[in-house]
């Protein structure tokens, strides 16, 4: 095993689509901001969309709520210990985990990310 591999998706309520996410072996803010950077182009979101998330402290940094701001979108952010605020991507992350993941052995980093790269698309 080489390691832990983080994944951040950006899911889209309406079309419960993942519109954005990146994968890294660090749970930092470049994390979820190039998960971010993808779904506004792909989406290119219209002044006032809301932008939901837990409490993570990469969801709260400055660095992310200025690119949120720097793009028309507004933030909102669950209530402390309650998944139930952000019950679609925790299912989004049930499912993967589930139904995909679990009970398969990766022998490289790059297989994971290889792997997860045919679910998101």
């Amino acid at each position: 095993m080489q390691g832990w591999v983080y994944l951040a998706v950006v899911l889209e309520l309406y079309s419960r689509r993942i519109v954005g996410w990146s994968m890294d072996e660090h749970m930092e803010t470049s994390l979820i901001k190039r998960a971010l950077n993808m779904a506004i182009i792909l989406r290119n979101p219209e002044e006032g969309v809301l932008h939901h998330s837990s409490q993570g402290s990469q969801y709260a940094s400055k660095a992310y709520r200025k690119l949120l701001a720097d793009n028309g979108m507004i933030c909102s952010l669950s209530r402390k210990g309650d998944c139930w605020d952000n019950a679609p991507t925790e299912r989004y992350f049930s499912s993967l985990k589930r139904e995909w993941v679990t009970g398969n052995i990766y022998p490289t980093k790059e297989s994971v990310v290889d792997d997860v790269n045919e679910v998101v698309n």
